[in-house]
């Protein structure tokens, strides 16, 4: 599973975390990654661990840290590394994809609907799967890790400067691979906590947008 996460949370512009966790409480969850080399406390890692991982998850050459660039005294061997940035990043439409296929291991048999609920405000998220099974059986499930990194870039890639990314969102999908996703800017389900004012302050922080795409509603707290 770790190493599912590890490749679904990979950019081709930093690479991918080497250290980091995910808390989960029922359907909450928040998590924190970090891509600039072991935690402390962890046995450290040699010029041959960091070349095996760039070699595994190229990244822009500046996002290497200088400290891992110089180890024992002499520069890594970083060829594997790419100089400059020039690939495209990976689109909404190709993470729905990858969180379905991260999703579709863990229901029952014979189900016959799901849907992938999420809602993420300020780094704060919540999210879970409902699945029917035969005709009218419903069951909740608690949504691999894997997902939950596939959201947070799939925040991201969502991301536009006049409107903003999605606080919740929704994908639905049948047997045979048949799927159809929905989103909102500005509203979050009634099933979990209300955002604080810091999280909204956070969200527009990390993903500004004009101020008419803000809510009044929200606008007012945050004045």
């Amino acid at each position: 599973m770790l190493a599912e996460h590890k490749r679904v949370s990979y950019d081709q512009r930093t690479g991918t975390w080497m250290s980091g966790h995910i808390m989960t409480d029922g359907d909450e969850f928040t998590c924190a990654f970090h891509n600039d080399g072991a935690p402390e406390g962890m046995p450290p890692l040699d010029h041959h661990d960091y070349r095996r991982e760039f070699e595994l998850y190229p990244r822009v050459l500046a996002h290497v840290p200088g400290a891992i660039k110089q180890l024992d005294g002499s520069t890594l061997l970083i060829e594997p590394i790419i100089e400059d940035f020039s690939l495209t990043d990976v689109d909404a439409a190709t993470l729905e994809a990858e969180v379905l296929k991260v999703v579709l291991p863990v229901l029952p048999r014979k189900w016959t609907f799901a849907y992938v609920w999420f809602s993420m405000v300020g780094g704060e998220g919540h999210a879970g799967i409902s699945v029917t099974v035969g005709k009218d059986a419903i069951q909740n499930l608690q949504p691999p890790d894997a997902m939950l990194a596939l959201l947070t870039r799939l925040k991201k890639a969502a991301y536009d400067p006049r409107t903003g990314t999605w606080v919740s969102g929704r994908l639905e999908f049948k047997p045979g691979g048949q799927y159809r996703s929905q989103y909102s800017n500005s509203e979050t389900p009634e099933w979990v906590p209300a955002p604080t004012v810091a999280e909204y302050r956070h969200e527009f922080e990390a993903y500004p947008r004009d101020p008419s795409a803000i809510p009044e509603r929200i606008r007012g707290l945050l004045i």
